[in-house]
């Protein structure tokens, strides 16, 4: 079983093949493996069969994500005459847009950074950070801004 924030996922025969994959790809120059590429939680919550409840029931396994990143990162390292056909502009442009898409959905930081400039009444009751008085809540959050900036 896999623990995924929450999420117990039994797998199967092409999970411990992606592990080996992900162990032994760096040996032939390819890139290990993060959180960030498509069998991420994220990835797993979005193929999560869930019953009227909202408790998962089953997860739909697929070995074709983590199959195209490998062939993309393989011809990429194959062939880098392709990565110049590609306009800088446009690589440039998909990385923001995936950034900033991924740092502002789902993450708590930026939920407390909004919640600045919220009434205390309003905020979320169902979020880890609820038990949590509103002055305090505010004071972390400044100082992370602080930190961060």
């Amino acid at each position: 079983m896999w623990f995924y924030y929450g999420l117990w996922l039994t797998h199967g025969d092409s999970c411990d093949c992606l592990m080996h994959c992900t162990h032994r790809s760096p040996l032939f120059g390819l890139t290990l493996i993060t959180g960030s590429l498509p069998h991420s939680p994220q990835f797993a919550r979005a193929l999560a069969h869930r019953d009227p409840a909202g408790a998962i029931v089953r997860v739909t396994e697929t070995r074709v994500a983590p199959l195209l990143m490998y062939v993309a990162v393989g011809c990429s390292l194959a062939l880098p005459q392709l990565l110049e056909l590609l306009p800088e502009g446009a690589t440039s442009g998909v990385l923001l847009y995936v950034g900033l898409r991924g740092f502002m959905t789902g993450n708590e930081f930026w939920d407390r950074v909004l919640l600045l400039f919220a009434a205390p009444s309003e905020f979320p009751a169902d979020r880890p950070y609820s038990a949590v008085p509103w002055q305090y809540l505010h004071l972390y959050t400044l100082i992370q801004i602080l930190c961060f900036g």
